[in-house]
């Protein structure tokens, strides 16, 4: 059976501007074209493709995606597997929404920020016995080490923790972060640098508030060490004074971060 155009728009319930569109496109293309006319006509097997198309367009894949489909896919169980993987990247899509919701909500309530500005301040560090790992990834990724590293030292714990940021400037998926904890004892842990940590004079911001506005801060230490010519020392510090617990995030609104840097 052979379908003009227009008859095989009403009952494939595609229009012909789509037709059009999907026949340039290749995903389907007519069984026949009249040379002298230019007429489309298409058949049975143009009908179950194009009950395909309209199946995997309702299930938001994209023309590019459907091209890949019908050049690869030979029988009803690799549509399955087609649909699987669609199913796991909605669910990725909804993941990142979520994300996107909190990060929307956790604004509204960081709207009132504050910053301890004007109280940088020159203090003495004292050398200090700690635990170590080094990680490269995110920095969103600290607080997981963390975790990995207290349950290592157990009770061997003695103080705050902090990080020490490597890289001398931002990285968006690869920064060289060293989470710490101060230890009471030197001890060997597998897969955990123990060491002593130099100390010195340095540079102390105290940020009160959530880790999102924490570029505040550093903008008002760099502000003051332009401003006074002062020579640092890398890598910075910060120290998580008051945070998240392991459990519950608790107010990030009252969240202290101390940021150091040797001078």
């Amino acid at each position: 059976m052979h379908y003009k155009i227009g008859e095989f728009s009403k009952i494939t319930q595609l229009s012909i501007k789509t037709l059009r569109y999907y026949h340039e496109m290749g995903i389907l293309v007519p069984s026949d074209i009249d040379e002298e006319s230019g007429y489309r006509f298409y058949n049975e097997q143009s009908y179950e493709r194009a009950k395909l198309i309209k199946l995997l367009r309702e299930f938001d894949f994209t023309i590019k995606e459907i091209q890949e489909i019908l050049e690869t896919y030979e029988d009803e169980d690799d549509i399955k597997a087609y649909l699987l993987e669609k199913n796991d990247m909605i669910q990725q899509k909804i993941n990142h929404y979520k994300k996107l919701q909190e990060k929307i909500m956790d604004y509204q309530t960081y709207k009132e920020v504050k910053i301890m500005l004007n109280q940088v301040q020159k203090i003495k560090v004292e050398p200090k016995l700690i635990a170590s790992m080094t990680y490269v990834g995110k920095y969103q990724d600290v607080g997981q080490y963390l975790g990995k590293l207290f349950k290592s030292v157990g009770m061997n714990v003695k103080g705050k923790p902090f990080s020490i940021y490597h890289d001398d400037d931002y990285k968006e998926d690869n920064a060289t972060v060293e989470v710490c904890i101060p230890i009471k004892k030197e001890i060997s842990y597998q897969n955990i640098d123990t060491k002593t940590l130099p100390g010195g004079e340095a540079l102390s911001l105290l940020h009160v508030g959530p880790y999102e506005t924490l570029s505040d801060s550093y903008k008002v230490l760099t502000d003051y060490i332009k401003e006074n010519d002062i020579e640092t020392k890398s890598p910075i510090r910060e120290h998580y004074i008051k945070g998240p617990g392991m459990l519950l995030k608790g107010n990030p609104n009252k969240y202290q971060t101390e940021i150091r840097i040797l001078i």
